[in-house]
């Protein structure tokens, strides 16, 4: 679950724009969508070498480029060719192995549609595979694990992709990550945010411990970021999700969290004190609970919802290394492992 680098390419000849805001994003229509997913569940890849990549092509009828290193994948698709990438995860790297190979199903730079796409995309994958064990962030992207192989859906920056990867590689690579790393290593090869249901493929997943922070500065910092992607992601996901920080020590009534819906503004709340009712930051709600909203959060609005949230907690008194997190997400249980703060 590292960012990814490898895009590939599938042809079909048929296309659905997708119109917003004088934006066009390029899709497949739903039933090629579900065919090209059901195609790529029933690859195999093998020893995912140069020979497994050409015969995968020649199943789905691609067209491969010739040349060393990333293959260029040409069949038509509107949104453009695809590519299978040589494997740079490994330690050391195999020699003429790759670990990605996918396809294209939208493609443009308008979010909301992209949204929409990955929300169609995954509907039908889930008819055809059941629920996502595993999703997670920056994306987002769902994962299946098959024999070898991961399939993993995902929504970049200006696509939807379906791809398969190889399941002893990037597991590996994202154990090595865990058991090695530090935060920011765990951050870049696993993700911000990790969502694991009951199923037992998650067994294989190595899931980081929390990395908790040492300084309010800190804390800041990676809150900042883990919003930042919760409030890009879940959009697409239409999964709501609620995060609230608390003490460890159960007898300490304050705490403050947020709630991160795709459809609504990024919401904080806090408990209400006579200080922090003072700060032009909060509104009152129920005499209880004070409330600060961000119709339409930017990074800069959510820098600033993290600052009120740790100044929040600052007000309460509540020392640093007692803070504990609290969240629900629909569907799964997250992890924000990198967020500053232990699970409760």
């Amino acid at each position: 679950m590292r960012p990814r680098s490898a895009r590939a390419g599938v042809g079909f000849r048929r296309f659905v724009p997708l119109r917003l805001r004088s934006m066009t994003v390029t899709r497949l229509p739903d039933a090629e969508i579900k065919a090209l997913i059901r195609r790529f569940a029933a690859l195999d890849m093998g020893d995912w070498d140069r020979a497994a990549v050409d015969r995968a092509a020649a199943v789905l009828g691609w067209k491969v480029a010739a040349g060393r290193g990333a293959v260029a994948l040409h069949g038509g698709l509107p949104t453009g060719p695809g590519h299978a990438y040589p494997d740079e995860l490994s330690e050391p790297p195999r020699q003429h192995g790759y670990e990605s190979f996918s396809c294209p199903l939208a493609r443009g730079r308008d979010r909301p549609a992209l949204n929409e796409a990955f929300r169609t995309a995954r509907r039908l994958a889930e008819d055809l595979l059941g629920p996502a064990p595993l999703r997670g962030g920056p994306g987002p992207w769902l994962r299946w694990r098959r024999p070898v192989s991961l399939l993993e859906l995902e929504r970049t920056a200006s696509s939807v992709e379906v791809c398969l990867r190889p399941a002893e590689v990037v597991e590996a690579d994202e154990h090595r990550a865990v058991e090695w790393g530090d935060r920011d290593i765990a951050a870049e090869v696993v993700g911000i945010w990790l969502g694991e249901t009951p199923h037992p493929s998650c067994a294989e997943t190595s899931l980081p411990g929390h990395c908790v922070a040492e300084s309010w500065k800190e804390l800041r910092e990676w809150l900042e970021e883990t919003l930042r992607t919760l409030v890009e992601d879940l959009p697409a996901l239409d999964d709501p999700t609620v995060v609230s920080l608390v003490s460890a020590d159960a007898s300490d009534p304050h705490q403050v969290r947020f709630l991160v819906d795709g459809g609504s503004p990024l919401r904080l709340e806090a408990t209400s004190t006579a200080r922090l009712r003072e700060e032009r930051s909060w509104r009152e709600n129920d005499g209880r609970t004070l409330t600060a909203e961000f119709p339409s959060p930017h990074r800069v609005h959510i820098r600033a919802a993290a600052e009120i949230l740790v100044d929040a907690l600052r007000t309460y008194g509540l020392p640093l290394e007692t803070l504990r997190y609290r969240a629900s997400m629909r569907g799964c249980r997250p992890h924000l492992y990198t967020m500053g703060v232990d699970r409760l």
